[in-house]
């Protein structure tokens, strides 16, 4: 687990559609519906967005937060994997662990 997941919501997260507030398109809310993370609502935007937009917005934020420590897990993993068979003269394996280095620096919030 990162240092930046570890100071958010414990996972998983899920979101709800309330049937009462019609201005709600979707809540995201911690695994025992205790702490609103998150509202996605339509209103004050540049852009109105609509309720299936909103909807699949938070479905995207919370699959995507709920899979983020396995996924670096799993790239770190595989970079080390990748790094241990090929030489270092290769060219094309380094623009690859440059790729890795990138994506890792990106998800652990520390971009170039």
């Amino acid at each position: 687990m990162s240092n930046l997941s570890k100071a958010t919501t414990p996972r998983p997260w899920n979101y709800l559609v309330p049937t009462t507030l019609d201005y709600r398109a979707a809540l995201i809310y911690d695994e025992d519906e205790k702490s609103l993370i998150a509202q996605m609502c339509g209103g004050g935007r540049v852009r109105a967005i609509n309720v299936v937009e909103e909807r699949a917005n938070a479905a995207l934020i919370v699959r995507a937060v709920n899979s983020f420590d396995d996924l670096v897990a799993a790239l770190r993993h595989m970079r080390s994997l990748y790094k241990s068979l090929v030489g270092p003269d290769d060219r094309m394996a380094n623009v690859m662990l440059e790729e890795c280095d990138a994506a890792l620096a990106k998800a652990e919030g520390r971009e170039p």
